[in-house]
């Protein structure tokens, strides 16, 4: 975040480590997701299984945010 765009003020609101655990022969593959930001201390990983590939990097972004909900 960048307040009232003064670079010298930003800071960063949270963080995203998706790892690749398990491609598949039909373009599917699983991913281990942890999110971080500064209220959680202790990051319980959630998984995204058969994700479809082609949907892209937005598409798994989106299904891993909704993963980490439902824990």
């Amino acid at each position: 975040m960048v307040p009232f765009g003064e670079e010298e003020n930003k800071r960063t609101l949270g963080k995203a480590q998706i790892s690749n655990i398990g491609l598949k022969g039909d373009n599917t593959a699983n991913y281990e997701c942890v999110f971080e930001d500064d209220t959680e201390t202790d990051q319980e990983p959630c998984k995204v299984k058969s994700f479809e590939r082609d949907k892209g990097f937005w598409s798994l972004i989106g299904e891993a945010l909704i993963e980490k909900e439902n824990l």
